[in-house]
């Protein structure tokens, strides 16, 4: 009688994945002995003192350096609001001619609109949008803590152990990301990232928050690949649900939301902190005023083949898209945490986009957090890396960005070991995930 043949890469896969778990739980039992009330104390306090420091170097309260520029798209977003409260669209005639440079700066989906507005009606001068992003900024940090606490059953039996990690990574986000945490509106759709991540047990939740999550900012979509081949249908239907109501329901009050909102991504250009600019900064010409430009709300790069760069980056990032796609339709990527997927497609999206705004660093901490729950191979690293990637973006913007514009030596090193550390993480993201697959003939046989 013929035996079969054990499968050596699978049993490797999951040998690796056992001592991975392993050190996990090892790393995290200081942490999980300390009880859960105690953990919330110690939460809010760090994140009263690391918030408080946020908005008082935007809001100029306490000394940063070029702390006048945190803030600026806060008044940008005041302005949309004020003028949205009394009828007036961005590209509509009522915007003043010395503010017509905000409509190309628009770059939302209409639901932002309602934000803009909630933010200038609860308090003008700043402060309203700020306190709007202080409670989605609590609402992670809850929904983490919440989600790391430890389990019991009905006996008092431990079914989980406490995971304060997730947490500990949100509450020092401003002081890797900065105090833009609370100066840009990027703390509004990670939010609803991580609500629909955390619920991927509930095809309902998922979808629906991951539709709220698209009509504030289109990067959420990409979560929907995190999604079990099995789930998928019902997350799908729900996810379209939310987005056509919600979708339908705004364009009754603001027509265009949607066509300029797809019209002013088709038009952007190269943006200067992008990963295919780098080469054009690295060895561009410093008296060269007319290699970089301000336009659709960036800085952009203005030179022989950046159009051909920005499709090639496009065509990658369809085509890794689409690998992962076609191994989340085979079943392959069945026996991944969703939260990997979701940490890697986020990541190619980020490396391969025509932009890589400061801001972006709020969605890398946010993924980040989540998978901390379930640690893949080298998370360490990983961790390392991306940590590493915000905090020289961190640094690079507002104190270094001149010197980047200007393509000052140091402002291009900053920048460049941001962008190395950034491509680093994902590469070893994708190893894992191709690392995990389930083989193809496997697969076969199940369907047979």
């Amino acid at each position: 009688m013929a035996t079969k043949k054990p499968n050596t890469k699978a049993a490797r896969t999951a040998t690796q994945n056992r001592k991975v778990q392993q050190r996990s739980v090892q790393r995290t039992s200081l942490l999980s002995s300390i009880p859960f009330p105690v953990f919330i104390g110690i939460a809010l306090i760090a994140w009263i003192a690391t918030r408080y420091w946020a908005a008082g170097a935007g809001l100029e309260w306490i000394g940063y350096p070029r702390g006048d520029q945190l803030y600026g798209d806060v008044a940008t977003y005041d302005f949309w609001g004020s003028q949205m409260l009394q009828g007036v669209f961005p590209f509509s005639k009522g915007i003043p001619a010395d503010a017509a440079w905000t409509n190309d700066a628009w770059q939302y989906p209409p639901l932002a609109a309602l934000i803009f507005m909630a933010g200038f009606k609860l308090q003008a001068g700043k402060i309203g949008f700020i306190q709007l992003a202080l409670i989605a900024d609590f609402a992670i940090l809850a929904m983490l803590v919440w989600a790391g606490r430890e389990r019991r059953d009905k006996y008092g039996n431990v079914t989980a152990i406490a995971n304060y990690v997730p947490a500990l990574f949100w509450l020092i986000t401003p002081l890797l990301v900065g105090p833009l945490l609370l100066g840009r509106f990027d703390v509004f759709p990670t939010a609803a990232i991580i609500a629909a991540l955390l619920a991927t047990q509930s095809a309902r939740r998922f979808g629906f928050w991951t539709g709220i999550g698209v009509m504030l900012k289109a990067w959420p979509v990409l979560g929907l690949l995190s999604v079990s081949r099995r789930a998928f249908k019902e997350t799908f239907l729900w996810f379209i649900g939310t987005t056509v109501v919600l979708a339908g329901a705004l364009a009754v009050w603001w027509p265009s939301g949607l066509k300029i909102f797809f019209s002013g991504q088709g038009n952007r250009g190269l943006q200067i902190e992008s990963v295919g600019a780098l080469p054009y900064m690295m060895f561009g010409q410093a008296d060269n005023p007319k290699a970089i430009v301000f336009e659709y709300g960036a800085w952009q790069v203005v030179g022989p083949g950046t159009r051909t760069v920005g499709l090639i980056m496009t065509i990658v990032f369809l085509a890794l898209l689409a690998v992962i796609g076609w191994w989340r339709l085979q079943g392959r990527l069945e026996s991944i945490s969703p939260f990997d997927i979701a940490l890697l497609v986020v990541l190619i999206s980020m490396v391969t986009s025509r932009v890589l705004s400061p801001q972006y660093s709020v969605w890398v901490m946010g993924l980040l957090a989540v998978a901390a729950f379930t640690p893949q191979k080298r998370f360490g690293v990983i961790a390392t890396l991306l940590c590493t990637s915000v905090l020289f973006g961190h640094i690079l913007f507002p104190a270094k960005y001149s010197d980047f514009q200007l393509l000052h030596d140091n402002g291009v090193l900053i920048q460049t070991i941001r962008v190395v550390c950034l491509i680093a993480a994902t590469v070893i993201c994708w190893r894992n995930v191709v690392d995990r697959l389930e083989p193809a003939s496997k697969l076969e046989k199940s369907d047979q």
